[in-house]
Order: structure tokens, then C-alpha cells, then sequence
């Protein structure tokens, strides 16, 4: 399997993990916002590494976002919680009209192996806490290859639990306790390990999807 080894950003130790659909005909918006506020504004937050959007290829919601912090306390800092105390016109727009099912989990990242990144990720995430040690034990079992190229384990770090104006808009978000996490050069090596990775993890929700875009830090 290899030892966990930095990945692109070795001290970024959190990340915030966000699933979700789009409400139909909201689409032009949601993109909008996306592209020219909201990655930029959270991007502008100090601690935010990365932000990551991928879209469904084989999966039960049709997006998934990562955010990548230094630490997991970034996600309840003064700076973070201010923006998320103060949405925006456009935010408040969105999250009323076009943020549909959405499991929001704030995370540490841990067992990280592979320096490269994919193009493709499979998470598999579990929503009991006492399901983890087998989804630690299943991350043993998927070496590193050719194709699957990164894996880390993310872990409820319990900051996404704090109330906030935002995510009132949003109404009740889910959590997982946990996720695998998988990145691949392509789709089809992704999609040819879900019913492995399934088997593996028992009570988990497995999904593949595809990399739309990445976006550093502004500040």
C-alpha cells in the first residue's frame, strides 16, 4: 500500500466536504454565483488552500465541493463565521432557490497517500461514527497504482454542527461521520472499484464523480 506521504498542500489538515443537488432551471445561477462570488469569497477566508468542484458520474446527488483548510478549526474561526453571519443578496437567492439535499461536513483529513492528484474521486461516506474503524480498515486494502493515484480519510471535526445565518437558508443539512476517499486518472478505474470499495466499507453511500474546476486562495 505505501506510506502516507504530503499531498499538493501537505499542511492543509481540514476540509470542508459539501454534497448536493441543483433545483431545475436554477442552473444559470448556481453557476454564477459559484464562479464569480462564492469561490472567491471563501477563497479570500485566511486558511482556505483549495477549492475543489466536481459533478456526478455515478453518484445519488449531482455535485460535490471541497474546500481545503489549514486546519479544521478554520472552519469555525471569527473570519469564516463572520462570512457565513453576513450571506450575500445572490447567497440568500441560492440557498432559498437552488440548493436542493445538501450534506455539509466539516472534516479533518487523514491517512493521506499520493502526491499527484485525480481527475476523478470516489467518496464513500458513512453517517455512523461507529461504522469508522471498518472504513479505516477498508482504506488499507486500495493500494496505490497506475490509476488510482490519491487517497485520504476524512473525519467529522464537528465545526460544521455551529449554527449560522447561511446554513438557516438552507434549512437542515445532513452529515457524514466519515468518508474514503479515493482519486483517479480516469473514470472508468473509478467506476470499475465501486462495488470493491462497497463491499469493503458495508453501510456506505458510494459515489463517483468528475473534477469541473480548482481554485487557490485570494489572499
Amino acid at each position: 500500500m505505501g506510506e502516507p506521504v504530503a499531498d499538493l498542500n501537505e499542511q492543509a489538515r481540514g476540509v470542508l466536504a459539501i454534497w448536493h443537488d441543483c433545483r431545475d432551471g436554477q442552473e444559470g445561477l448556481y453557476e454564477r454565483w459559484y464562479q464569480t462570488e462564492h469561490l472567491p469569497e471563501r477563497m479570500a477566508v485566511p486558511g482556505f488552500t483549495v477549492g475543489r468542484r466536481f459533478r456526478a458520474i455515478a453518484a445519488d446527488r449531482e455535485f460535490l465541493t471541497s474546500y481545503e483548510v489549514l486546519t479544521p478549526e478554520v472552519l469555525s474561526s471569527k473570519p469564516y463565521m463572520d462570512r457565513l453571519a453576513q450571506p450575500t443578496d445572490m447567497t440568500r437567492e441560492v440557498m432559498n432557490n437552488a440548493f436542493l439535499h445538501t450534506s455539509r461536513t466539516a472534516c479533518s483529513r487523514t491517512s493521506v497517500r499520493g502526491e499527484a492528484r485525480g481527475s476523478v474521486i470516489l467518496t464513500a461516506s458513512i453517517d455512523d461514527p461507529l461504522d469508522l474503524p471498518r472504513l479505516r480498515a477498508a482504506a488499507d486494502l486500495f493500494a496505490l497504482d497506475h490509476a488510482r493515484i490519491h487517497a485520504e480519510l476524512w473525519i467529522d471535526a464537528g465545526a460544521s454542527a455551529v449554527p449560522s445565518a447561511e446554513g438557516r437558508l438552507r434549512g437542515a443539512d445532513e452529515r457524514i461521520a466519515a468518508a474514503l476517499v479515493l482519486e483517479y486518472t480516469g473514470q472508468e478505474h473509478a467506476k470499475s472499484d465501486v462495488a470493491r470499495v462497497a463491499k469493503a466499507v458495508g453501510a456506505a453511500r458510494v459515489e463517483v464523480f468528475g473534477l469541473m474546476s480548482v481554485t487557490g486562495p485570494t489572499h
